[in-house]
């Protein structure tokens, strides 16, 4: 384990100045070299004294920036248009790139690939729920919604508000074609069960 001074707030690692403990890799291959961290040396440490105010500062300013960036993406809806089979499957999948990229469209924001969740693999048409983190008190949730059209997008969210709506909708999808039963679940009235009885 390597001994590391943060000169960068770290999502699930530290803040800036917080002297942490992290594997050698990680540290090696990520830390160091993005200038997220400095090696906890003497030569470091005072290095680290001098510029600490103007680090802190910095650091200050973007978790304000990202505050309010995730105040505006607060309940936003982003259409992705994708190519799927006649069930809603995709052909492929919506990946955190294609999120990043949509999101990133609007010039207004700026988000990464590990600042998104989405919490199930996202493989079929509908509206689906993700997670902006960009730290503990900065967090925005956002909703994706895949479809082959505009107008598809549209009727998936006027659906996705009313969901009474959306079940009936979903039962009559179901029903059976040429079916004995109405559109209300119950048989009709004037059902001829004749030809059963052969």
């Amino acid at each position: 384990m390597i001994e590391l001074i943060l000169t960068e707030d770290i999502r699930k690692l530290g803040n800036v100045g917080q002297l942490v403990t992290v594997k050698p890799g990680y540290a090696r291959n990520y830390l160091i070299p993005f200038g997220k961290a400095l090696r906890a040396s003497q030569d470091n440490v005072k290095l680290f004294e001098a510029k600490k105010a103007d680090l802190e500062l910095k650091s200050r300013e973007a978790r304000d920036a990202k505050g309010e960036l995730a105040r505006k993406l607060e309940g936003k809806v982003f259409t992705v248009l994708r190519n799927a089979a006649d069930n809603g499957r995709l052909y492929g999948s919506v990946t955190l790139s294609l999120i990043r990229d949509t999101v990133n469209a609007d010039k207004e924001y700026s988000v990464t690939n590990e600042e998104i969740n989405i919490p199930v693999a996202i493989k079929s048409l509908g509206v689906y729920e993700a997670n902006i983190s960009f730290h503990e008190n900065a967090n925005a949730k956002i909703l994706i919604n895949v479809s082959r059209s505009v107008t598809e997008a549209e009727e998936q969210m006027r659906l996705f508000n009313n969901p009474e709506e959306a079940a009936r909708k979903s039962a009559e999808d179901f029903a059976p074609k040429g079916s004995k039963f109405g559109n209300k679940g119950g048989m009709d009235e004037d059902a001829d069960f004749s030809d059963l009885n052969d």
